[in-house]
């Protein structure tokens, strides 16, 4: 029972860096082509791409940090909520 939560808790946990990073580089002013080009076809990857690529890119660090923060607690509970997460 609770390593199936564990391993739950590490998808999620993965899946929240996974939205961190794509975010991160959503706010560093990074194509959104190139990003899609390096998710190699992983799917999720894509759907997150393209969903951090629908929210503002902001000027200051303080909100760009907030944002990326956002994103992947976003994605956290997601997975939480999901198949994946329970």
């Amino acid at each position: 029972m609770f390593a199936k939560k564990a391993t739950a808790s590490e998808s999620c946990d993965k899946i929240s860096t996974l939205a961190k990073v794509i975010m991160k580089g959503r706010q560093d002013g990074i194509l959104l082509a190139d990003v899609i080009n390096s998710a190699n076809g992983f799917k999720l990857s894509k759907i997150i791409a393209i969903e951090a690529y629908k929210e503002p890119l902001f000027s200051t660090v303080e909100h760009q940090k907030s944002a990326i923060n956002e994103f992947s607690n976003q994605w956290y509970l997601v997975c939480l909520n999901s198949s994946v997460g329970k």
